[in-house]
């Protein structure tokens, strides 16, 4: 029994070295499995959050339908929280942004607001750009002109702009019986002519 202790108790040469080894904790390397996150899981996650937020979406924006004339009109509603899906549009309450444009017409540009209703719609009637007229009194020159009671210069009369829609339009001459009529300007940037006769207010007399 003393002779075994006495190997054992043994002490070490100089050749003997104590070499250090790498030691892991078995609750660490537990604890780094459970946080890690692989390409596949962290893509499905990143979807299941898409789709759940467009199913929050649908479910809590507005059906709104925009009438807007003339039909060919090109309508661009800004705002991220905004889809289109066919003719209507799906709009979180609330202001939103809206651009309407069409050849021949003023841009609408406007907010609008989105109310607590499911389906809205809104009628935009967008405004014709003025017209040009070709104002003439035939072989008469000089003749005075009036654009609804306010004087617009002397016949023949070239590219008068004027607002689309009814102008009641007067001409008068001394020694000329005066003329008034109602002109429709078409508008939409558009030129129309018109060419008015004024007739003599005097006459030949003779006296026997």
């Amino acid at each position: 029994m003393s002779e075994f202790n006495s190997q054992t108790n043994a002490p070490l040469s100089d050749d003997e070295l104590i070499v250090p080894i790498d030691f892991t904790p078995v609750g660490a390397e537990r604890s780094g499995r459970i946080f890690s996150l692989s390409p596949a899981k962290a893509a499905i996650s990143a979807a299941l959050l898409v789709f759940a937020g467009a199913g929050w979406f649908v479910l809590t924006a507005k059906s709104v339908f925009f009438g807007v004339s003339p039909p060919e009109s090109a309508v661009t509603v800004s705002g991220l929280l905004s889809i289109q899906v066919g003719p209507r549009y799906l709009i979180r309450q609330g202001p939103v942004d809206v651009n309407i444009v069409a050849e021949g017409y003023y841009d609408f540009d406007d907010t609008l607001e989105i109310g607590p209703a499911q389906a809205q719609a809104f009628d935009i009637q967008l405004v014709r750009l003025p017209g040009f007229l070709d104002l003439d009194t035939r072989d008469l020159t000089g003749a005075e002109i009036f654009v609804d009671g306010e004087p617009a210069g002397l016949t023949p009369l070239q590219q008068l702009e004027l607002a689309a829609g009814e102008h009641i339009l007067a001409l008068r001459k001394d020694r000329y019986d005066s003329v008034e009529t109602v002109v429709d300007i078409e508008g939409r940037s558009t030129s129309q002519a018109l060419s008015v006769e004024l007739l003599p207010a005097w006459a030949n007399v003779s006296f026997s």
